[in-house]
């Protein structure tokens, strides 16, 4: 099964390709949604939940780091895997050292990066669910 290539959708936005960037848009959201309620847990004193909504959210960049190929996406693939990464680390810091701050800025990134996918989704296709843009945490 040939891997999800984020430079290749870009270039080639046609019927084929606006499911994959639909799911792509869909892991974005999940990962903002897990990042969000991880946030409010930790505003609660509730870490054992936050942590759990955390490892979900690492998970879920784990699935889009696993749609890069680096080879064929060239820059642009290059640049998403240091964005997933960046989040990882963001996300291991903020458990570990008990800093939900740190999610504000990894969850504005991603919900910019979304944004960027949602702009070269078909303006024909299913309409996707939107992120707010408005980031009181």
């Amino acid at each position: 099964m040939a891997r999800f290539n984020p430079y290749e959708q870009y270039l080639n936005i046609d019927a084929e390709t606006t499911d994959q960037v639909g799911l792509i848009i869909l892991l974005y959201d999940a990962a903002i949604r897990y990042l969000r309620e991880a946030r409010g847990n930790f505003d609660r004193n509730e870490p054992a939940t936050a942590g759990a909504s955390l490892e979900k959210a690492r998970a879920t960049i784990s699935e889009l780091r696993a749609t890069l190929n680096l080879e064929k996406g060239g820059e642009i693939a290059t640049s998403l895997m240091k964005l997933y990464n960046f989040v990882n680390h963001e996300i291991l810091l903020t458990n570990a050292m008990r800093e939900p701050h740190r999610l504000d800025n990894v969850i504005k990134v991603l919900a910019n990066i979304r944004e960027g996918w949602l702009s070269i989704a078909k303006p024909n296709s299913q309409p996707q669910p939107r992120v707010a843009t408005n980031f009181s945490v």
